[in-house]
C-alpha cells in the first residue's frame, strides 16, 4: 500500500478508468467493496433518498473498518469522460496569461444545470452514471468555489455544437422533471464563464462568432504556449479512455467533500443522507475559506 499521499491519490485516480482484477492491496480492496454498493440502475426513475443514504453510510463503514488507511483526497469534481479531451487547464492557462480565447473553445458548448442542494447534486451524479447519449458526451458534477459566480452545485454536459447542446438540454430537462430532481435552472453556455467579461460577444450561442473574435495572431500565441509548456509531448504520453461510469472510492471521497461544502454553507439536505461527522482535513485551508466566504455572501 502506498504510504506517500500523492502516490496513494494517483492510485485512487486510476479507479475512475480501470478496475484491477487482483485485490492484494488494501486500497484496491476498499474500492472493490465500495463499487459493489451501487444498486441504482438506469430503470430506476426515482432515486430514493433512502437508497443514497444506504450507499453512502455503508461506504463510510468500509472506511471505518479500514481505519489504518487514511485518505486525504482533495478533489471536488467528478467527471464522466469519453476519449476526447477538452484540455480545459491548457485553455484557461492561455486565457489567463494572454487574455485570448483558444480556438478550440469556439466549438465548446455546455449544458449547465444549477441544483438547489447537495442531495440533488448527488442524484445528478447517479443519473449521469447511467445517462445514455449517442456520443457519450463528457459530463461532470461539481461544487462552486469561484467568486462572483452564482450557484453552489452544478452539473455540466459538454457538446461540440449548439444543435447538439440543444438536443442534450431537451433530453436532460425531461429526465430531471420525470425523476423529480430539483434544479434552479438549466441553460446552454458557450465556453467558460471566465471569458465573458473580456469578450461579451462570446456569450452568443445562436451564431458563429469565431471570425469576429478570434484574431490571426492568436494562432501563433497558442503554438508558442504549447511549445514552451510541452503540451503536445504531454498529450502523447497520456492514454485517453472512457471513464467507468460506476460508483467507486474516488467518487465517494469527492462526495464526502461535497458534504463538507454543504455543511459549511448550512445546507441541511445532508441530514437526509449522511449521519457521520465530516472532517475538514480533506480540503485545503484556501478552499475552506472560499466556501466560508460564499456562505457569508449568500
Amino acid at each position: 500500500m502506498p504510504e506517500n499521499q500523492k502516490l496513494k491519490n494517483h492510485l485512487i485516480d486510476i479507479f475512475s478508468y480501470y478496475q484491477p482484477k487482483i485485490y492484494q492491496n488494501v486500497i484496491i480492496n476498499i474500492n472493490n467493496l465500495i463499487k459493489k454498493l451501487d444498486t441504482i440502475k438506469r430503470n430506476d426513475i426515482l432515486i430514493q433518498n433512502s437508497l443514497i443514504k444506504n450507499i453512502l453510510e455503508k461506504s463510510e463503514m468500509i472506511l471505518i473498518d479500514n481505519k489504518e488507511t487514511a485518505f486525504n483526497y482533495p478533489e471536488t469534481q467528478i467527471f464522466r469522460r469519453n476519449k476526447t479531451r477538452l484540455h480545459c487547464a491548457r485553455q484557461l492557462s492561455i486565457f489567463n496569461k494572454y487574455k485570448i480565447i483558444p480556438k478550440f473553445c469556439f466549438n465548446c458548448y455546455k449544458v449547465q444545470i444549477t441544483l438547489t442542494n447537495v442531495l440533488d447534486l448527488i442524484k445528478i451524479y447517479f443519473y449521469f452514471n447511467d445517462l445514455y447519449l449517442e456520443k457519450n458526451n463528457t459530463r461532470k458534477c461539481m461544487v462552486e468555489f469561484r467568486e462572483n459566480v452564482s450557484g453552489n452545485y452544478k452539473g455540466y454536459l459538454y457538446a461540440s455544437s449548439i444543435n447538439e447542446a440543444k438536443n442534450i438540454k431537451k433530453i436532460v430537462t425531461n429526465d430531471l422533471i420525470k425523476r423529480e430532481i430539483n434544479f434552479e435552472k438549466i441553460l446552454i453556455k458557450h465556453g467558460c464563464t471566465e471569458y465573458y467579461d473580456q469578450f461579451e460577444l462570446f456569450k452568443n450561442i445562436d451564431e458563429d462568432i469565431t471570425d469576429r473574435v478570434y484574431q490571426k495572431e492568436w494562432d501563433n500565441i497558442e503554438k508558442e504556449f504549447d511549445r514552451d509548456n510541452l503540451i503536445k509531448e504531454n498529450i502523447k504520453e497520456k492514454i485517453f479512455d472512457n471513464t467507468l461510469n460506476k460508483f467507486s472510492l474516488p467518487d465517494f471521497l469527492i462526495i464526502k467533500n461535497w458534504l463538507l461544502y454543504a455543511k459549511i454553507i448550512k445546507d441541511n439536505s445532508i441530514n437526509k443522507i449522511f449521519k457521520f461527522d465530516i472532517k475538514t482535513n480533506h480540503l485545503s485551508k484556501i478552499a475552506i475559506k472560499k466556501i466560508q466566504l460564499r456562505s457569508s455572501n449568500n
